[in-house]
């Protein structure tokens, strides 16, 4: 069952990248006090911005990429098993 889960294909990946872009627009600030940063990237922040210098995390990268695709195979299991139930 978790091999099937997990086992790639084409429709994960696509899913995968589409949530992964859409994510990647997502922007968010906070400040304390005179220290104001902006991040980009959803859950995990994959770009920051702090005190005129941009920052690239390699980690929310890849954790973004690992939690994508594991909502990807959430949707495609609800969907193969609703679609198996209608038949």
């Amino acid at each position: 069952m978790l091999k099937e889960f997990l086992r790639p294909d084409w429709k994960k990946i696509i899913i995968s990248i589409i949530l992964l872009v859409f994510f990647l627009l997502f922007e968010y600030n906070w400040a304390f006090g005179e220290l104001y940063v902006q991040a980009r990237g959803l859950p995990f922040p994959i770009l920051t911005y702090d005190s005129g210098y941009y920052f690239f995390i390699y980690f929310g990268l890849i954790g973004d990429i690992i939690f994508w695709y594991l909502i990807s195979c959430l949707i495609i299991l609800t969907y193969n098993k609703y679609r198996g139930k209608k038949k």
